[in-house]
């Protein structure tokens, strides 16, 4: 029986962020985890990564013995499932302290509102958006999950904005595998150990061979 990967995505990405790292995956079962139905199914005002997290379980039938591979916020909710279910989970370019993001701004009620309130998803944020890296790829990436924005409700988004703060969480006896670049400007290295590659925020799209390399031993490991 193939091992079964969960692959949840982060902040307004979907499936498509782990286009090139699937190749090296072939062997295993992959599922790809889509957060909208889910939030749909969680009132605003109850909106936690635990809450999340145990929706994510209900819905997909997640067992201990799954693993989870999470690119960015997706690392941060496999982090958060395998505190309940005690599953084995991949970070890349993630994180387990929310204070890791870099942000425009810390304050959680004005993320919240902009997102909420459909700025995000404008023209003159995709204007700011292809602005800012010079890595033209690093551009395109990011301009594609821009417009993927849009595929979530303004409501979801706001919910988004509010997990990514996180919630406090009990020490964990299961420890995560980080995949981090040094050169990530959405989330800074952990402070935990964790493997080195190329490529940014965006290595499992840019260097999926190294990214998947890293992950090998982990892979074959049994929880």
């Amino acid at each position: 029986m193939k091992q079964k990967l969960y692959l949840l995505p982060g902040f307004g990405e979907d499936h498509r962020c782990f286009r090139n790292l699937k190749p090296f995956l072939r062997d295993h079962e992959l599922v790809d985890v889509d957060y909208r139905p889910i939030l749909q199914k969680i009132p605003i005002w109850d909106t936690t990564p635990t809450q999340l997290a145990k929706g994510i379980i209900r819905s997909y039938g997640i067992q201990p013995t799954d693993k989870l591979i999470g690119h960015s916020m997706g690392g941060y909710f496999s982090h958060v499932i395998s505190h309940l279910e005690g599953n084995d989970s991949c970070l890349i370019g993630s994180f387990t302290d929310p204070n890791k993001i870099i942000r425009l701004s810390q304050s959680k009620l004005f993320n919240t509102l902009v997102t909420g309130s459909g700025l995000v998803k404008t023209s003159m944020m995709r204007k700011y958006i292809a602005e800012r890296p010079r890595d033209e790829r690093i551009k395109r990436e990011m301009l594609t999950i821009h417009k993927n924005f849009n595929s979530f409700s303004n409501t979801a988004m706001a919910q988004l904005s509010i997990l990514s703060f996180g919630e406090d969480l009990p020490p964990s006896s299961t420890q995560p595998l980080h995949i981090h670049a040094k050169d990530d400007t959405v989330v800074r290295p952990p402070d935990a150990p964790y493997e080195k590659v190329r490529g940014g925020h965006f290595c499992l799209v840019f260097h999926p061979d190294e990214v998947y390399e890293k992950m090998q031993t982990w892979l074959t490991l049994s929880n």
